[in-house]
């Protein structure tokens, strides 16, 4: 049953999974649309640093809110989950979505060592919450 939890023990401890649904997957755009936020702030920052007059810091300015404007607003296709969900980060990420229905005092950052502590066996049964289940015996 999908509604059901997935127990296990992880270093001793035992841990409650359980799917997050589809709402996962638009956490997941948010999260994304983050990242891009913090890289074009990154590459404003480098370029802020050389803009010491009054006009490149206006300049800045208005290079800022076109990047937030835009980058607010961008479509995040399902590819680019899949892609992102794949990554690091984004394992870590679905992992304590997992976690939160039963450990809502987990924070996002100790899921990786969470992570690093599970079998492969134990990461392929958590990634195959909400699966149906014919996928789960393939």
């Amino acid at each position: 049953m999908p509604n059901e939890p997935l127990v296990m023990k992880i270093d001793g401890k035992e841990y409650k999974f359980s799917f997050p649904g589809y709402q996962v997957h638009l956490d997941s755009e948010d999260e994304i649309r983050k990242l891009r936020r913090k890289e074009c702030l990154r590459m404003i920052q480098e370029y802020a640093a050389v803009a010491n007059d009054a006009e490149l810091e206006d300049l800045r300015m208005a290079i800022l809110s076109m990047f937030d404007n835009v980058l607010r607003n961008v479509i995040v296709s399902f590819a680019d989950v899949v892609q992102w969900i794949n990554s690091p980060s984004g394992t870590s990420f679905m992992l304590w979505k997992n976690l939160l229905t039963h450990h809502p005092e987990m924070e996002q950052e100790e899921v990786l060592d969470i992570y690093y502590k599970m079998t492969t066996e134990q990461r392929l049964q958590v990634r195959l919450l909400g699966e149906p289940d014919e996928k789960k015996t393939e």
